[in-house]
């Protein structure tokens, strides 16, 4: 990764921070787009003291005039943007007759269209700068192949994701930038914490042990598909952890 430059949506916590740090040690240079400022610092900090530099960027990517601002933040700093990592969602659980349009257009603005903008704006700015094998990799959810129940939205929208990386590995094969999606089931972050101990309880969904990842594994396997360095994965949908669920 010496050299590239990597932009995290929601790199401040969770699977982004630990995609960045990945990435930070590999040698890229890091840019945290992220909701929460003060806990981006945070990161960024850390990210600087392994040897690289980071630009902390406070971004709502469900807000398309902000996310052009990050993108052209990035250029201008670093004169190059080389890999899209879109991690940055929103969730909520609400029982499907209970939705209202805010509580539904949150989740689908975040969690589906920004990753819309991030992506084609970031593309954009890829062949206009002449990128080499540029690379967007979209962060899904096993929720997209095996709807929950309350989280209807944020089902959709992780569906959705897949669909669009099929649909923008095809369109930007030409410009040599690959799209792949790497789908956790279930990661062990402060989030998740309720629902694996319902999961160890044989509650919930039932899902087994195996389908739980650390944020650092499901990190290494995003460096991994980001680490293809003739684009060769391009349309792959990459599950991680969900072959323990039958999918």
């Amino acid at each position: 990764m010496k050299g590239k430059v990597t932009v995290i949506t929601g790199g401040a916590q969770g699977i982004g921070r630990e995609i960045a740090m990945h990435f930070a040690r590999a040698g890229s240079d890091i840019c945290i787009g992220d909701i929460n400022y003060d806990l981006s610092k945070e990161t960024g900090k850390e990210i600087e003291g392994v040897g690289v530099r980071c630009l902390v960027i406070d971004v709502d990517t469900s807000d398309y005039i902000q996310v052009e601002q990050m993108i052209n933040k990035i250029v201008k700093k670093f004169n190059r943007l080389d890999i899209l990592i879109n991690n940055a969602a929103f969730v909520e659980k609400v029982p499907f007759l209970d939705y209202t349009e805010e509580s539904w257009k949150r989740t689908i603005d975040t969690s589906l269209n920004g990753y819309f903008y991030c992506s084609q704006l970031a593309a954009r700015k890829m062949v206009e700068t002449g990128t080499k094998k540029g690379k967007i990799i979209h962060i899904s959810s096993i929720t997209g192949f095996i709807p929950h129940a309350g989280l209807m939205a944020y089902s959709t929208a992780k569906a959705g994701v897949l669909a669009m990386t099929k649909s923008m590995s095809h369109e930007l094969r030409k410009y040599d930038i690959s799209v792949n999606a790497v789908v956790p089931a279930v990661t062990d972050t402060p989030l998740m914490k309720g629902v694996i101990e319902k999961m160890k309880k044989g509650e919930g969904q039932g899902m087994p042990g195996s389908a739980v990842k650390t944020a650092g594994e499901v990190a290494q396997v995003v460096l991994q598909v980001a680490s293809d360095k003739d684009n060769l994965l391009s349309g792959n949908i990459i599950n991680v952890g969900s072959s323990a669920l039958g999918s």
